[in-house]
């Protein structure tokens, strides 16, 4: 939002003009850009593949959670099984290996399953990112875009972070 936000400031343009420059897709690459961007350029060319591939993630999810499967649980039970290994040291090397194996097999399934969750938090980042980007089409072609794009410009207003704590707070 706050990069075309700031493009809408940066571009002395009619709102045709903006919309021509600015296309908001439901599909790949999702956001397309027009040649009058030129100021932008680097992140013009990268915006629609960050977007993609932010909204891809959710394709992506299954896979990983299937390969990560049941793997924490699984971890704990080979860390028990394991005892079994140790049969032929001392009772402390024993006591001490039992203790290590169940501490690291402790650690990786709580990364295991910090894992999961954050790959679960992903959802709703693209779902996020849907709206954000229906927001903007919205914003675009109703003409806000371009309204809030002044108010940045009227303010002297240039950089991205800037303008969007002008208009979205």
């Amino acid at each position: 939002m706050g990069v075309l936000l700031s493009m809408a400031a940066d571009k002395n343009c009619s709102l045709d003009d903006l919309k021509a420059e600015i296309t908001i897709l439901t599909e790949k690459p999702f956001v397309q850009f027009g040649k009058r961007f030129e100021k932008w350029d680097g992140l013009v060319e990268h915006l629609p593949n960050w977007i993609i591939a932010y909204m891809e993630i959710p394709t992506k999810i299954p896979d990983i959670i299937e390969k990560i499967g049941d793997l924490p649980d699984k971890i704990q039970e080979g860390a028990e099984a394991a005892q079994s290994d140790f049969e032929a040291f001392s009772p402390l090397d024993k006591a001490k290996a039992i203790a290590s194996a169940a501490k690291t097999a402790s650690k990786l399934k709580s990364v295991l399953t910090s894992i999961k969750e954050t790959v679960e938090t992903f959802k709703t980042d693209a779902e996020d990112m849907k709206t954000a980007l229906e927001s903007v089409k919205a914003q675009l072609e109703s003409g806000k875009l371009k309204e809030d794009g002044e108010v940045c410009n009227k303010a002297k207003l240039t950089e991205v972070k800037d303008c969007y704590e002008k208009i979205y707070g």
